[in-house]
């Protein structure tokens, strides 16, 4: 895992790495599952959420604790440098009374034996090393806890879209160039070059391709919610910057593209089949695990976003 691609992600504020509606939360199914998941937990339970990001899962386990009222002592921990609280919108007041700790590798966490009464992670298991983190999760928790994970499905609709998406970003920097584009008709513009007119008219061709591209698109949201966006941006204020701004603005965003990019091939790698998950549940079993189970999770009828992966920490732990 690429982890200044992930930190950059997390300091835009979003509080999913795969959000299941506009707000880029979770719902349907996938919160229906988490909140299940806490209902069991008793007042004052202890409970770790691995991959953690900006605490999307932990959100979730507040939210079910104040219902109910009672608390529950929540941590979430990240390989990646997090801070939900400063950087989600209003996350001072959102994640009051969860404890958050970034640079943390789930392989070797700073906590005591026997010390969680319930762990979770949602999209983190398949990118570990699924045994080291599996003896590590069972050594924190307490006999008999739960612990539930979500993972890539090799099929769900999030690995498509992602799929969809990397298409989209090859078009968009190799058969349409729209970086090189936009940057050729600035420096253009700005020089007065003869080729201005002949520059725009190519880019505007090809950028218009691009929004019916992203006007078919099946579920990705990489060109019309996030790159077309951000070139326009940059188009529409090219004259109130100077060239050296421009120029800077436009490698970041480029650098953010393929940073983007990166993620996605990263999820792919880390989708699991059912020979795959298959295999994770074994492994779960040899590291002090029983009554292993998994299922394949849908958000609604439609839309498959991952498998759920059930454990109980052993009373015989593993030697």
């Amino acid at each position: 895992m690429t982890l200044p691609k992930w930190e950059d992600y997390w300091r835009t504020g979003l509080l999913a790495s795969c959000p299941t509606d506009a707000t880029g939360g979770c719902t349907g199914n996938l919160r229906t599952a988490w909140e299940q998941f806490f209902l069991a937990l008793p007042d004052g339970a202890r409970v770790l959420d691995i991959g953690t990001g900006n605490g999307v899962v932990p959100l979730i386990a507040l939210a079910n604790a104040r219902e109910r009222s009672i608390t529950l002592k929540i941590h979430g921990i990240d390989l990646a440098q997090i801070d939900p609280p400063t950087h989600v919108p209003d996350g001072q007041r959102l994640f009051d009374g969860i404890v958050f700790r970034g640079g943390i590798a789930a392989e070797a966490m700073p906590f005591d034996g026997g010390y969680f009464a319930a762990v979770s992670g949602q999209y983190v298991l398949e990118y570990t090393q699924h045994e080291s983190v599996l003896r590590e999760v069972r050594r924190v928790m307490v006999d008999g806890a739960a612990a539930r994970f979500v993972l890539h499905h090799a099929t769900s609709v999030v690995v498509r879209n992602a799929r969809e998406s990397l298409l989209h970003a090859d078009e968009l920097e190799h058969r349409a160039d729209a970086f090189t584009d936009l940057r050729a008709f600035v420096s253009a513009e700005r020089n007065r070059a003869a080729t201005t007119t002949t520059l725009h008219s190519r880019m505007i061709e090809r950028m218009q391709n691009l929004h019916r591209l992203a006007a078919e698109s099946k579920g990705s949201n990489l060109l019309a919610g996030v790159l077309l966006p951000a070139l326009g941006d940059l188009y529409e204020r090219r004259r109130a910057m100077s060239s050296t701004d421009f120029n800077a603005a436009l490698d970041e965003t480029y650098r953010s593209f393929k940073a983007m990019e990166q993620r996605l091939h990263e999820l792919i790698d880390a989708s699991l089949d059912e020979t795959a998950i298959q295999h994770l549940a074994n492994v779960a079993g040899e590291c002090g695990f029983c009554d292993v189970q998994f299922a394949p999770l849908w958000h609604d009828a439609e839309n498959l976003v991952g498998w759920q992966l059930d454990l109980v920490a052993a009373a015989i732990r593993p030697s």
